[in-house]
């Protein structure tokens, strides 16, 4: 392969792995009183609409100068109030994430050392990995990158095998028991394509090459759904429709996560499928996990105007990324989902409604576009609809996740 090819297929992972991280454990449980074809249909409208707010975050970077991150495209476009409400948003988004994965991270650790009949508490487990994590990102970028390109990888051979072992087991009944289309799954989904905010670096990496760039946003978006799908369809396919192993009672009991693994594990007993199982949820929440404490490390530096080589502000910007979550995860251990459902609200603002708003205003000024990377995008007609889709997006995430 030439360096370029090798280039564009680290840029497709990294889009992929983006998006396909801890989120993918919560969304059959979320999904449970949908259904299979329900949720394929939201799945395929967030991913639309998530993908459009994409390509506005891409013709801007493309439009503005080299380096110009969220934040910077928010305050040329919408001025100081645009700009405050990416920093917040951002800032909230990271949060309840960094939460979420926290709470999840704990259950998975805490229920593969049951499986090993070691009793580990809930708060040791939320402190050792808040510690494990934390002393990784003082390592920096270059450490976190060798660690999460080779498990990014490794992430999707094993989503892989989980779905071709369990496939045999699919009852077909199953993905029609339920359908009651509540749209409380739009939370959660929103946050399964949250690949957006890593477009400003891509369009960077790649120096502005527009046809790379249409490539690498179109496989590796199209890449998690065709993931998301299969894994609905399998993990609806096999768990019983009631009982302890079904969906809707795990989706209503504590700790989801370390439940949907025992289900797995009661569906095919086999020591492959366990270990496989054991060795993906413990990758896929700590490659989100490491992925998004990184960007809010990197994003307080910035906002705050610090210094890292100064050992006060390195402990200050430590403090401030991982105590929140800290805080929250142990007052609150059952917080996977609700974190996700939360990550939602400010996923669909900063993806959705903000592009559409500063590609709106971009039309008004002096910014010109060196292409329009999907031209009926660009019409005014096109933008309100999509306005006009963003706010009803959000309405309805707001609508779902405190429920």
């Amino acid at each position: 392969m030439t360096k370029k090819t090798i280039k564009l297929f680290g840029g497709i992972l990294l889009v992929t792995g983006t998006s396909i991280g801890g989120g993918l454990l919560a969304l059959p449980v979320v999904t449970a009183a949908d259904g299979f074809y329900v949720t394929t249909l939201c799945l395929i409208v967030i991913w639309l609409l998530m993908t459009v707010g994409a390509v506005y975050i891409l013709e801007l970077s493309m439009a503005l100068p080299v380096g110009t991150n969220l934040i910077s495209m928010a305050k040329q476009t919408l001025g100081k109030p645009g700009a405050l409400v990416m920093w917040s948003g951002y800032l909230c988004l990271t949060y309840c994430l960094l939460s979420a994965y926290t709470a999840g991270a704990a259950d998975i650790v805490v229920a593969l050392l049951n499986s090993v009949s070691i009793k580990l508490n809930s708060m040791i487990a939320t402190l050792v990995i808040i510690m494990m994590i934390s002393l990784i990102i003082l390592r920096g970028i270059g450490f976190v990158d060798q660690i999460n390109r080779a498990i990014m990888l490794t992430k999707l051979i094993f989503l892989s095998l989980i779905i071709f072992i369990l496939s045999p087991h699919v009852n077909l009944i199953s993905l029609s028991l339920h359908h009651q289309f509540s749209l409380i799954v739009l939370p959660i989904i929103a946050t399964a394509y949250g690949y957006g905010i890593i477009i400003p670096s891509l369009v960077d990496y790649f120096e502005r090459d527009v046809s790379q760039l249409k490539l690498v946003l179109l496989v590796g978006s199209l890449l998690p759904l065709l993931f998301y799908v299969a894994w609905e369809l399998v993990i609806v396919g096999v768990l019983p429709p009631d009982g302890i192993y079904s969906l809707i009672y795990i989706a209503k009991a504590d700790h989801s996560t370390k439940l949907l693994i025992s289900a797995l594990h009661h569906i095919d007993s086999s020591i492959l499928l366990k270990i496989i199982i054991s060795l993906f949820t413990t990758i896929c929440v700590f490659t989100s996990f490491l992925a998004v404490a990184l960007s809010l490390y990197d994003f307080l530096f910035d906002g705050l105007n610090l210094q890292r080589e100064t050992y006060q502000h390195r402990i200050i910007v430590h403090v401030l990324a991982f105590l929140p979550p800290l805080v929250l995860t142990l007052t609150a251990p059952n917080l996977f989902i609700k974190g996700l459902n939360y990550a939602g609200i400010f996923c669909v603002i900063i993806l959705v409604l903000l592009p559409v708003l500063m590609k709106k205003s971009a039309k008004k000024t002096i910014l010109v576009f060196s292409e329009d990377i999907v031209p009926f995008l660009n019409r005014n007609n096109s933008i309100n609809l999509m306005l006009i889709a963003a706010i009803v997006m959000l309405a309805i995430t707001v609508r779902y996740a405190f429920n």
